[in-house]
């Protein structure tokens, strides 16, 4: 499963399931990739669901039939689906811009690589590091790579503003304490902000 459709697995299951967190414990506010994932994992067993996801799969067409008042979908691996509600989760970033009109980016003898398309197998340990942009990928990266690299630049053309996030453990008794009544999510914002 992609971590993309995790996360949509996830929110799906938030906003179905009356109890969400009931046998799952987030350890901090803002959850890590690791975390996420195994909660989508957790809602995907608990209610039998890898049988009826289609992962890493484009969608070749989604036509709605008025009069079964259902939706045909069609993947481009074959796949034809019914369906009485279409949710649209793909997000307007999925394809990465590349830059192309930076000059010199073609004489360029270095290791290059969107951060969209990390290269794992490439170690920035001890190298000399530069990061162009400053938006929400390089607000989560530049610090780790500052950890690791011997020296980074980052270029930006238009400064951001970014404060620090409001993270911290979860209290595990905070769970225990939780009624998952009739807005209970409004209450968990309440406290929380």
């Amino acid at each position: 499963m992609s971590h993309t459709a995790a996360l949509a697995l996830a929110d799906v299951a938030v906003a179905a399931e009356p109890t969400p967190l009931a046998g799952h414990r987030f350890t901090q506010n803002y959850a890590k990739q690791p975390e996420l994932y195994a909660y989508a994992r957790f809602i995907a067993d608990k209610y039998n669901l890898y049988d009826r996801i289609l992962a890493d799969t484009p969608v070749s067409s989604a036509v709605f039939d008025a009069e079964q008042q259902q939706w045909l979908v069609s993947t481009e691996r074959g796949d034809s689906v019914t369906a009485r509600f279409v949710i649209l989760a793909n997000g307007p970033l999925t394809e990465p811009k590349f830059p192309t009109d930076i000059a010199g980016m073609d004489d360029f003898a270095g290791h290059t690589f969107h951060t969209a398309r990390w290269d794992e197998s490439f170690d920035l340990s001890g190298k000399r590091v530069g990061v162009i942009g400053t938006g929400t990928s390089a607000v989560q990266t530049v610090p780790r790579v500052a950890e690791v690299a011997e020296h980074l630049t980052v270029f930006q053309r238009t400064p951001i503003y970014c404060t620090p996030k409001a993270d911290g453990a979860v209290d595990p008794e905070w769970h225990h304490k939780l009624k998952y009544e009739d807005g209970w999510m409004d209450k968990v914002r309440d406290d929380y902000w």
